[in-house]
């Protein structure tokens, strides 16, 4: 019970260092938004899957799933920005349960604290004019690379990517700096940003056994670095993504790295003020072949040498929004693959289907059923396993201010 307590009195105190501040800013200096979601989820998982006998096993689970946030975007001058958003995994949802509810009556049984509250955004802006600075964990979303990217630094493949994207494991947002420029502005519209940021660092060591080591290989960091180019005339939009992670792979022994690169771009069009369409393609790829163990390393790899590979990735897809009676039809399609060049039975393939109807009947409220497919084709190494394919109906209703 005490933690609840301190809990409360430090909301109290910050609502009242809150009340301070802005007590104190004068209403034609600054501006204060606040903005907030709450959405209830009812899904039923119908999921089937087959080997390569044409035997197959099928399976039914009914879920709830909540997500919310809250944020505030604070600007104290017309040039400056701060925003912070706060809340659980609200892209994807988390799963209802009682053990995982309402921490003041189950943690004495060690269950989980429900949905625990973490910033999804928090970072300043600086906008002078031509330039913007951003720092912090900032809004940084996919225009297909970092789909694959983000797959990859999850698990080292490209698996899954029509699946699980971007926004879905990332809520849009990381942390790192940006900056950017607009070019050109008129019925021409050519700008470019800029964003970096730490995916790994490493340590360099450089004493051993109360001595300077003999050699000083460099172990560089692992730094990502993302470059967008928006360029728009009239109703349509083009955007090409180019990824670079640098010294995704080190090897110290050998001194030398792999780099890892993806490239892509989404095109979208405006066909009027409710209906549009875009479509977005992606490419990646990352090995080990500079960086893979050398043959002195049996202490790590029982056989002296770790498998050598050349993963590679490919996603697109398309989507299309129409008026449709008092709402909208939403519909969007993906087609994914992973396989490594090194393993001539290692492609597999991922198709993607998502349709939903989104109903506003008031201001603040939306009513969406929807309704996903997922589709896996398994390689061949899964000697056993040929497809599996998982059918996702639900209903969504979602408040928001």
């Amino acid at each position: 019970m005490t933690l609840f307590i301190d809990m409360e009195k430090l909301l109290i105190l910050t609502g009242l260092l809150l009340s301070s501040v802005f007590a104190r800013i004068e209403p034609h200096d600054s501006t204060v938004t606040f903005y907030g979601l709450a959405q209830y989820r009812l899904r039923i998982d119908y999921t089937r899957v087959a080997d390569t006998a044409q035997n197959s096993l099928s399976a039914s689970e009914y879920s709830n799933r909540i997500g919310f946030y809250w944020g505030t975007i604070f600007k104290p001058t017309p040039d400056i920005l701060l925003q912070f958003q706060f809340g659980n995994d609200w892209f994807s949802t988390e799963a209802v349960s009682y053990s995982g509810n309402n921490p003041a009556t189950v943690s004495d049984k060690g269950y989980p604290p429900f949905s625990v509250p973490y910033f999804h955004l928090a970072f300043a802006q600086w906008n002078p004019g031509v330039f913007r600075f951003a720092a912090g964990k900032i809004h940084l979303q996919s225009f297909g690379p970092l789909d694959l990217i983000e797959r990859s630094l999850a698990g080292g493949t490209y698996s899954e990517a029509a699946f699980i994207s971007w926004s879905v494991a990332t809520n849009n947002s990381l942390m790192g700096i940006s900056a950017g420029m607009q070019l050109l502005q008129n019925s021409f519209n050519l700008g470019i940003d800029l964003f970096s940021t730490v995916i790994e660092p490493r340590r360099q060591d450089i004493v051993n056994n109360d001595g300077l080591t003999d050699n000083n290989p460099s172990n560089p960091a692992v730094v990502m670095t993302l470059a967008d180019i928006p360029v728009s005339a009239g109703n349509l939009s083009l955007t090409p993504q180019i990824s670079l992670i640098f010294n995704r792979n080190y090897n110290a022994s050998r001194d030398r790295s792999d780099h890892e690169i993806s490239a892509g771009f989404t095109v979208s069009y405006q066909i009027s003020n409710s209906l549009s369409a875009y479509l977005y393609a992606a490419y990646a790829r990352l090995s080990n072949v500079n960086s893979r163990n050398p043959l002195d390393s049996s202490s790590f790899f029982g056989s002296g040498t770790a498998p050598v590979y050349d993963q590679r990735g490919f996603i697109t897809g398309a989507g299309t929004t129409v008026p449709l009676g008092p709402g909208k039809l939403i519909f969007e399609a993906k087609y994914s693959n992973a396989y490594n060049l090194r393993d001539n039975g290692s492609l597999s393939h991922y198709i993607f289907g998502d349709l939903k109807y989104a109903w506003k009947p008031g201001q603040y409220v939306t009513i969406m059923p929807r309704f996903r497919m997922f589709t896996t084709i398994f390689p061949l190494s899964k000697s056993n396993l040929k497809f599996s394919s998982l059918l996702r109906p639900e209903l969504i209703l979602t408040g928001q201010i």
